[in-house]
């Protein structure tokens, strides 16, 4: 992040995190194996599963380029 947009994002107002979006998407896959068949459950797991891998891949590199810009 360039110097004029972290002097932006500190005022306190929270923003978006695109991975934040990712974890949450992945309840969706999770919800619908409530009401679908069995049949469909070990590929909503896993559906389930890798989104919350990448968001939490997306939270890593965030983490290390925000310390990277310091």
């Amino acid at each position: 992040m360039r110097n004029d947009q972290q002097s932006q994002n500190t005022d306190g107002i929270p923003t978006f995190e695109p991975w934040l979006g990712v974890a949450a998407g992945a309840l969706v896959p999770a919800a619908l194996g409530l009401f679908l068949p069995a049949a469909f459950l070990i590929p909503l797991i896993v559906a389930t599963v890798g989104l919350f891998a990448a968001s939490g891949v997306m939270w890593w590199r965030q983490s290390r380029r925000q310390e990277a810009d310091r």
